[in-house]
């Protein structure tokens, strides 16, 4: 028979349903071949036997007739089922059963072999037919099979024999199985191959976005915009869009004004008519076991020409960003006021500051010259207070370098990190380091005199002074003008 859904199967004799019992049994196989076998039939099985398939989409029925032959002599005596039973037999089997003229012996082998996969449950199913009831057991590669917690063993109504495999696996439960059914009267055996097909090994492949917006759009309002991207990775990541820091959750999408979809390897963001409230920075995260990956698109809204100077004077006047800006919501790091370069007199303080913003608040690492500052250690190793000072007063995060030395001028470069990742990812992921640098020069104190042994050469080249030299109206012997005084200082600063 044929049907979809698969037909549901009843049997009539005479008009009368049929109800299966210890010598009438009906089954449908697996091939959708719908059967009937009455064991030792006599006269009283004589009759038309219906058999009706239906699903919700109709039904059909087939008809037959069956006629017993009674032997010409008979004898009274108990009917032989009766008297001496019935051997075990299949009825139905995981594999296509022979048909009955092909079957010898005591011993059923079916064609083919029974595919499953692993670690997904398996269940081997038969239904035998003797009297007395025959006794069921199993075997795998000639091992007993016995109830456990992974081997589940089942007798169900009508015969049937049910061994289920909760999760197995390709090496250790494939093999040769084997359903022994027995009573007094003989024993039957099914013997049929099972193979355990092993999981495929899938290889881990962190997401990457092939194809992925600008990271800066202007549009004007209630211009429609949309965000693309393709991407891959194994197995298949998952994708979230956020607007500056925060989920934006596919279903709340008010009158669909935005909306996300994804599918395999793509994903987008449209936003119909844009607004004040969508400028801001747009993130799209792909994530998987294997790792994650991001891009951003900041959106921004076009600037009106100024119609006039003055105006332009206006809109383009600079201001400076303090916290009365109020805090960024992004966990991304921004530096909002670099440190300036310092020029500065051996010996004194340099003093750098700089603004950073961030939620959380990030972390600032100062360096002079590619070095990093490390505070907490003293100078060189001596016991005595480290030259370099790093703190933050709420607003500004500052670095002091103390008693400054001509070898240190060079570049001062502040880096601030994202604070609610990983250092590592931290370095990996754009945007997540945001950095600024300034020169530090450092010119010698005015009390060193360099240039004292060259003087020195010169003095050596001129006659001594103990020889007479002539007077005359327009030489003057040496005399000093301002003379020298006591000098009290403090020790690391100049003394002149």
């Amino acid at each position: 028979m044929t049907g979809v859904p698969r037909p549901s199967v009843s049997w009539l004799k005479d008009g009368q349903p049929l109800a299966p019992n210890d010598r009438v049994f009906t089954s449908v196989e697996p091939d959708n071949t719908v059967s009937i076998m009455i064991a030792q039939p006599g006269p009283i099985d004589a009759g038309k036997y219906t058999a009706i398939a239906v699903n919700p989409s109709g039904q059909d029925t087939t008809t037959t007739q069956l006629y017993v032959n009674t032997p010409l002599e008979t004898t009274p005596k108990e009917p032989m089922h009766e008297a001496l039973g019935v051997a075990p037999s299949f009825l139905r089997a995981p594999l296509v059963l022979p048909p009955p003229h092909e079957i010898h012996g005591t011993t059923i082998e079916p064609t083919g072999v029974f595919y499953a996969s692993e670690g997904l449950p398996v269940k081997l199913e038969v239904q035998v037919h003797g009297i007395p009831e025959p006794n069921v057991s199993w075997f795998c590669n000639e091992r007993p099979v016995r109830p456990d917690f992974k081997h589940k063993i089942l007798s169900l109504p009508e015969s049937v024999h049910c061994l289920t495999l909760e999760a197995p696996l390709a090496n250790a439960d494939s093999g040769t199985y084997r359903c022994v059914a027995s009573n007094s009267v003989g024993v039957k055996e099914l013997i049929f191959p099972v193979k355990i097909q092993p999981k495929v090994q899938v290889v881990p492949v962190p997401p990457k976005f092939i194809r992925k917006p600008a990271p800066s759009i202007t549009t004007t309002v209630s211009q429609p915009i949309l965000l693309e991207a393709t991407f891959k990775g194994t197995p298949t990541p998952v994708i979230s869009w956020h607007k500056d820091g925060k989920l934006v959750p596919p279903t709340e999408t008010p009158s669909n004004r935005i909306q996300i979809l994804t599918d395999t390897n793509k994903t987008t963001l449209s936003i119909a008519e844009v607004t004040p409230e969508d400028v801001g920075t747009w993130q799209c995260l792909a994530s998987s076991t294997a790792g994650t990956a991001t891009f951003r698109t900041k959106i921004n809204l076009e600037v009106p020409k100024p119609v006039s100077v003055e105006s332009q004077k206006v809109l383009f006047t600079p201001k400076k960003r303090t916290s009365v800006t109020g805090p960024s919501d992004s966990p991304y790091p921004e530096i909002r006021q670099a440190p300036k370069s310092v020029e500065i007199v051996e010996g004194n303080t340099a003093r750098f500051s700089t603004m950073v913003v961030g939620n959380p608040q990030p972390i600032v690492n100062w360096y002079i010259n590619g070095i990093r500052v490390q505070p907490t250690l003293p100078l060189e190793g001596r016991l005595e207070e480290a030259r370099e000072s790093i703190y933050f007063d709420g607003l500004l995060h500052h670095l002091e370098l103390r008693q400054c030395r001509q070898e240190e001028s060079g570049v001062v470069t502040v880096e601030a990190l994202r604070a609610d990742v990983p250092e590592e990812v931290s370095r990996l992921e754009p945007n997540a380091i945001a950095t600024a640098s300034a020169n530090l020069k450092i010119l010698p104190a005015p009390g060193k005199i360099p240039q004292l042994r060259p003087v020195q050469k010169r003095f050596e080249e001129v006659p001594s002074m103990e020889e007479p030299v002539p007077a005359g109206p327009t030489m003057k012997p040496p005399t000093f003008t301002t003379v020298l005084h006591t000098v009290t200082a403090t020790a690391g600063q100049s003394a002149v």
